[in-house]
């Protein structure tokens, strides 16, 4: 779908997610984006535009979102990780919504804070050595 790129609020520059026009069953939802030019994509959770966030966006950056349908407003952090997308231009995505924790877990990956993405690698490598360990021990009781 052709959609519109919008650069994010200030305050939304580093938050994991994006404000998207289209989709009632991505409301709050992890989505996988992909941009068919570049062949790139992101997981993020999204939501949904509604008239608060557009009246807001307009007071702010005096620009409309126009039409609402057919937008993404997104931080620089995912634009980047698209292939450097520039707003205001429309690009070709495929959106899809990916409720599995496998796409948590990609979105929780590709965070744009450091905090969230190191504290998820932590967890990982804690519950892989909690696992190994418990092998071990298993294997010491059984042999």
């Amino acid at each position: 779908m052709l959609m519109k790129i919008y650069p994010a609020l200030h305050e939304d520059i580093s938050s994991g997610w994006v404000w998207i026009g289209v989709g009632e069953s991505f409301q709050r939802s992890v989505i996988r984006i992909e941009c068919k030019e570049t062949k790139r994509s992101i997981y993020c959770e999204a939501l949904k535009l509604d008239e608060n966030y557009m009246k807001r966006y307009k007071e702010r950056t005096r620009h409309l979102i126009d039409p609402p349908e057919k937008a993404l407003v997104i931080n620089e952090w995912y634009r980047q990780r698209l292939g450097n997308l520039k707003t205001q231009i429309e690009y070709n995505f495929k959106i899809k919504s990916r409720v599995k924790i496998i796409g948590r877990l990609k979105a929780l990956i590709g965070h744009p804070q450091a905090p969230i993405r190191i504290s998820f690698w932590l967890a990982f490598i804690s519950i892989f050595v909690g696992f190994i360990g418990l092998i071990i021990s298993l294997l010491s009781i059984i042999l």
